[in-house]
């Protein structure tokens, strides 16, 4: 096990702080409805861009990380070519190419939220800090079926509701976990005496 200084926990918890607000841009999607254009409120790119920026700033924390910033920049402009698509009114709900595109957007998020899980289980056990009873890697998988099932159910009457519902009670656990474990990290004083790196 790699350890580190023990007092650098601190910072780092405050700057995986910063990544909360991204990741609530990425699973929370808002739209109204212009003229039969789903237009979002919550734009899934400025989420993206948002994660660079906390990830950039952890540059070297965990590997997870590291290798997550370019997938974040490249999800970041689909997603703003999507959202430009929409508001333009060339891209509709409905249609093969809105089923394609949506399919990638969805699978980015679910996506994300693996790497985010991944990085902070990473930094948890680099600064030896107890996990939590049920953390993050529970809460990923009922999101990534829950999403993934909300998509592919999107269409269907009735059940479109239900899934939809159930992937944003899924989002909002998994979102509630990350902002707990980032507070963890924020608060925790690791002991002094440090093993020697082997």
């Amino acid at each position: 096990m790699q350890f580190t200084d023990p007092y650098k926990s601190i910072e780092v918890g405050i700057k995986l702080g910063k990544l909360t607000a991204g990741l609530f841009f990425i699973l929370f999607d808002i739209q109204i409805n212009v003229n039969g254009h789903g237009i979002g409120l919550l734009p899934a790119f400025a989420g993206y861009f948002a994660l660079m920026r906390g990830l950039c700033e952890l540059k070297g924390e965990t590997p997870a990380f590291d290798r997550f910033r370019p997938y974040a920049a490249a999800l970041g402009v689909f997603e703003l070519a999507l959202w430009v698509l929409h508001c333009a009114g060339i891209l509709g709900p409905a249609g093969l190419w809105a089923a394609l595109l949506g399919g990638i957007s969805t699978a980015g998020r679910i996506f994300a939220a693996n790497r985010l899980t991944i990085g902070m289980n990473d930094i948890e056990k680099r600064f030896a800090i107890p996990p939590a009873k049920e953390g993050l890697t529970g809460a990923w998988q009922r999101l990534a079926v829950l999403f993934a099932a909300a998509f592919v159910l999107r269409g269907i009457r009735g059940w479109s509701v239900i899934s939809a519902l159930a992937a944003l009670l899924a989002g909002f656990s998994f979102f509630l976990r990350f902002i707990a474990a980032g507070r963890q990290y924020d608060a925790y004083r690791p002991p002094r005496h440090i093993p020697p790196r082997h």
